[in-house]
């Protein structure tokens, strides 16, 4: 009779281990865990970074005492949570250029007003023709003889910090492209805007993944 040594039990037990291993990765689909199916479907389509994806189930029970917002700033999107776990909506945003960044971390809204303007970045306006002379003005820079300044339009402005950074509803070219603050578009904010109150929170992280939340949902 032959006896096995422990070091071939040893063996044998990694042997098997790894067979398991292999056949558990010949069938497990390269999906993150917790995405659903169309969730997957839709960031497969064309186009997709430009569209917005709608939790119907998730987002009906938003309050505002159950919202929260998660900025990725890698790959330019957001994210409506429920309960700080359950993606209610997944839309793109545009955050600030390399000299403008966004800055990362937890925050809370602290203003909100469905019209609002900047007082820093806009454009610089002929008084006597009402035309644009410069249409990236600098409130803070000398403002050209004849001119005044007119600030950038926010609508639906949620601020985050004392320093202007905010989200609103602006223009989302598919990279950043703002002086730090969080441009929504506008189907999506029609959906976050409503949902958010003051003190609602909103993290900003350079890179985040909804892997592992429940997302069930269709395009707007």
């Amino acid at each position: 009779m032959k006896f096995f040594t422990i070091r071939s039990l040893r063996d044998l037990c990694l042997l098997l281990c790894g067979g398991l291993l292999l056949a558990s990765c010949a069938t497990t689909p390269n999906v993150p865990v917790g995405w659903s199916e169309q969730h997957v479907a839709f960031r497969e389509t064309e186009g997709w970074k430009k569209q917005v994806f709608l939790n119907p189930p998730v987002y009906d029970q938003l309050t505002k005492a159950r919202s929260s917002v998660i900025i990725s700033l890698a790959d330019q999107r957001g994210y409506l949570l429920l309960d700080g776990k359950d993606v209610a909506m997944d839309f793109p945003v545009a955050t600030g250029t390399k000299n403008y960044r966004s800055p990362t971390g937890s925050f809370k809204v602290i203003e909100m007003k469905e019209k609002y303007a900047s007082n820093l970045y806009g454009r610089f306006v002929d008084i006597e023709s009402g035309k644009t002379v410069d249409s990236d003005a600098d409130s803070r820079k000398p403002t050209p003889a004849g001119t005044k300044f007119v600030g950038a339009s926010m609508p639906n402005w949620m601020r985050l910090t004392n320093t202007g950074v905010g989200l609103h509803i602006g223009y989302v070219p598919g990279y950043p492209a703002s002086h730090g603050c969080i441009r929504v578009v506008r189907s999506a904010m029609a959906k976050l805007y409503p949902v958010c109150k003051l003190g609602t929170p909103v993290e900003i992280h350079d890179t985040w993944s909804p892997a592992g939340t429940k997302v069930l949902g269709s395009q707007l």
